[in-house]
């Protein structure tokens, strides 16, 4: 699933990576590939007994800086970003496997400043699909806009806007919170909706824990079935540890529960999922460069 990635990059890779610098976090590293997956679990559905199933989740990201200038005090920066998600069905008279893509820019321009007012601006257009044969996908910007001030070296305060499929369907909503620099081995990121802490009590070790929306949506027509449509509404919640395996090279380790899902299926405008989804733990392993 793309959300992880894309709300990491769009609301950490600019501006908290330029100020939190003293200790690491997920977000500010410049490269990075990943692989994500659930635990199986059931579903129901209410209105049709016979729709009852089981899913698990796949997902795997690589995101890769392109250019980086510096002009007149603002920083631009470019890259690319490609995920890979698989949605397995088991056990439904109507669903299997599917498996879909994301290709995306990530395209940014940042003013820091170690006192006062600074901003970020962040855009991710991209393409979404299954890329099979006869189907076509769905094009998206998705995109946030931030301002933070700086109130000390310790403490910054940020608010802005986001525009992306963090719960689900794209959709606006702002974002915002404190940043709290507690020490140079530890950093808090109180920001909505995806707060988080990065301890580093060692050179060469990390730990963290995080909250974030995990939701996403993907739109593919068919030549022939029309209209297909998934969608996801998920929290994950997990804790994660970090070791240097050389130089700027880190291996992250993560766990925790995704909760709080709802899963939804339509092909040719017939719903064939639309409903909640157990809880499922996750595991996840990047490899990450700072």
């Amino acid at each position: 699933m793309k959300t992880k990635w894309i709300w990491t990059i769009l609301l950490f890779a600019g501006t908290t990576a330029a100020w939190v610098a003293s200790a690491r976090a997920p977000g500010e590293e410049s490269a990075a590939i990943s692989y994500l997956a659930t635990g199986r679990v059931d579903f129901d559905d209410p209105e049709n007994p016979d729709a009852a199933g089981e899913v698990s989740l796949q997902e795997s990201a690589l995101f890769v800086p392109l250019a980086h200038q510096e002009i007149g005090g603002v920083a631009l920066a470019a890259g690319a970003w490609a995920g890979w998600t698989r949605l397995d069905f088991r056990n439904h008279p109507e669903l299997g496997s599917e498996d879909l893509y994301g290709l995306a820019a990530f395209l940014a321009a940042e003013a820091s400043r170690p006192a006062g007012w600074g901003w970020s601006a962040m855009a991710l257009p991209g393409f979404y699909s299954d890329f099979r044969s006869g189907r076509t996908g769905e094009g998206k910007i998705l995109f946030h806009v931030a301002a933070e001030y700086a109130f000390s070296a310790a403490w910054r305060a940020q608010l802005g806007l986001a525009y992306d499929t963090a719960f689900g369907d794209p959709a606006l909503y702002p974002v915002g919170g404190l940043i709290w620099q507690a020490t140079d081995d530890l950093a808090v990121q109180l920001v909505l909706p995806s707060p988080s802490a990065y301890w580093a009590p060692a050179e060469d070790w990390g730990f963290f824990a995080s909250l974030q929306p995990a939701g996403d949506r993907w739109v593919v027509d068919d030549d022939e079935a029309g209209e297909q449509t998934f969608l996801i509404e998920s929290w994950r919640a997990g804790l994660g540890l970090e070791r240097r395996l050389g130089g700027p090279l880190w291996l992250r380790l993560a766990g925790g529960v995704e909760f709080d899902r709802r899963y939804e299926a339509r092909s040719g405008g017939e719903t064939l999922l639309d409903d909640a989804v157990d809880d499922a733990g996750f595991l996840t392993v990047a490899v990450v460069l700072y």
